[in-house]
This record gives C-alpha cells, structure tokens and sequence, in this order.
C-alpha cells in the first residue's frame, strides 16, 4: 500500500499501475487547489495618499510597513478613480507614546467621494511588536483593520481626525485586485497608433488617453498570453446628467472578439486639459485575454454617439515582451 498523506485527510492506494495513476491525478488536482487558494483571495495593494498624511515606516514583528499618520484635525485623501472598485481596507493603529494608559479608544471619519463622513470608534491595547524605525520605546497600539465594500464609480476616500480627538493614528489603506490583476501590478502602455491624445488631470496628476475615431486608428499590438486593461472615459458636455450607457466592441486582428457593456456618471475630480466645457466621465474598465502570440487589437462604439477615451496597461511582467 502507498499512503499519501494530504493536510486535512489520509488516502490508501495499493501499489499498482492504474492506482497509481489515480493517486498521482488525485494528488495534482489537491495540489492545485492548495495552489490557487490565494489567487482565490487576491492580493491586497496598498495605496498612497494624494494628499494629507505623514508616511511613517512601521516595524511590525520585525518586518517594515508603509503607514501614513494623522493627527488630531488632520485629513487625508486617496485617489481611487482607476482601481476599479470592490474591497477595501483600513488599517489602523493608534499612537500611545506618552501615554501609560493600557488601553486607547480612538475615532475618524470616512467620507467616499462627495458623501457624508461615516464615524468609526476603535478600542485597543499596547504591544511590544510594533514601532516607528529606530525608536524601540514607541507604544504603539495593536492593529483595528475596517473593511470596505466600495463601488466602481467610486473616486475618492477621505480620512479625518476630528481636531477633538486626543490621539493620533496611523493607517495603511489597501485595495484586493480583482482577478485578473492578483497575479501583476498593471502598467501603462502606449498604443501602437493613434489618432488624437488628451490629457486628463485627476488632482493634479495628468494622465494620457487616446480618442476613438471612425476611421479605426486607434490600435494597441500586443504579445501574448497576457491581459490588457482598458480604461475609458466618456466625455461629457455640462448637459448630460446622470448615468450614461455606452458599449466598446474590441476586435483581435480585425475579428470581432468582444463587446463590453459599460456604465459610468461625470467625474467629480477630473478635468479635461485645454477643452473647457468637456467633462471627462469616472473612470471604468475592461480586460481583453490576449492569446500566445502577437496580436493587434482595434475598438469601435457600436453606438457610435459618444466621445470615449481609452488609456491601456499590461502586467509589468510582459511590459518588455509587448514593447514596441
């Protein structure tokens, strides 16, 4: 008998050929699940803030993490507009240097894009396994970790310490990629012809996307396998309000491979360069498998009335494979 020995259970096989076989398929297939169990879960990006925050490195049993801090009255604010919504999370730790209390009771304020500021209270307790780089003697509070379920459309998230608060925090915000991004962090990529480019400020960051046109102009080429990422953009007039409907059709050497339905309002923090009276739509996305192989991809509006704006990223793996 050969007993392979799996985590959570005990399997018997006798010593024979076809059994063999069945024992090596069946242990493939519970490696596989083993394997893909944190692809399962995602993989979680910290973010930046685009304003407010002190960054402070935090050792954290021994390993360094990236916090931003805020004191009492300060505000931060991260600029989500392109990381296509889903689940967030804060965390937090409050500051009790100074303090020999055993125990902290800290609150902020969340608010997302324009809404009203949600008030989070948080209890916690000293530990000796976290503090500021090269300051030992910190007392800095155990980790409260918020969870978030934000949508798509969503732009922005904003911090606040209510200037009556008697304790600063510190906190780590990340974002869980979605499937397609848990295996790369996605990068720019320029495409392979064009026939117009615009420049759209988000709090002062200004990013390229190219225009859609009739005469099929705008191509991307890319070696796979991989995944392209499509950001778009509609652009807007100060007459069209609420939500607007649009589709994007995406042809893989001139053969129709998909058509992605899509939905998105005004941007609140977004605004087109040297085009006043255009306002640029929330950002939204689709991904595009691309096959083994060099391909070129064109895209359409079957509609046909709307302005779009496309701006493209691959994995950073395959940046250098997929160069022009």
């Amino acid at each position: 008998m050969v007993k392979i020995l799996i985590p959570w259970c005990n399997y018997m096989i006798d010593r024979t050929p076809l059994n063999r076989l069945i024992a090596s398929i069946f242990v493939a297939l519970i490696l596989s699940m083993i394997g893909n169990t944190s692809a399962i879960a995602g993989r979680w990006n910290t973010l930046e803030p685009d304003s407010g925050g002190d960054r402070v490195r935090l050792v954290v049993s021994g390993n360094t993490r990236t916090y931003y801090r805020l004191e009492p009255g300060e505000t931060m604010s991260l600029d989500i507009s392109e990381t296509d919504g889903g689940k967030y999370r804060i965390i937090t730790r409050a500051d009790m240097s100074g303090h020999d209390r055993n125990e902290v009771v800290y609150t902020f304020r969340i608010a997302i894009d324009n809404e009203e500021e949600r008030l989070y209270s948080r209890a916690s307790e000293p530990t000796r396994s976290v503090h500021r780089r090269g300051l030992e003697e910190d007392r800095i509070a155990q980790s409260r970790t918020l969870e978030l379920e934000i949508p798509a459309e969503a732009e922005y998230i904003t911090i606040r310490i209510g200037s009556s608060s008697n304790d600063a925090v510190y906190f780590r915000v990340q974002h869980e990629q979605e499937e397609y991004s848990e295996s790369a962090d996605y990068v720019f990529y320029s495409p392979r012809s064009y026939s117009q480019a615009v420049g759209i400020s988000t709090r002062e960051r200004v990013s390229t996307y190219y225009m859609l046109d009739d005469a099929d102009r705008l191509n991307v080429e890319v070696i796979g396998p991989t995944t392209l990422k499509v950001l778009t953009r509609v652009l807007l007039d100060e007459s069209m309000r609420g939500r607007i409907n649009y589709s994007i059709a995406t042809y893989e050497d001139g053969v129709l491979k998909n058509t992605f339905p899509l939905s998105t309002i005004a941007s609140q923090i977004s605004v087109i360069l040297d085009q006043p009276g255009v306002i640029p739509s929330r950002g939204e996305s689709f991904y595009v498998e691309v096959p083994a192989g060099r391909h070129r991809y064109s895209f359409t509006l079957p509609e046909n009335h709307r302005q779009v704006a496309l701006r493209f990223f691959i994995p950073e793996q395959h940046l250098t494979r997929s160069s022009h």
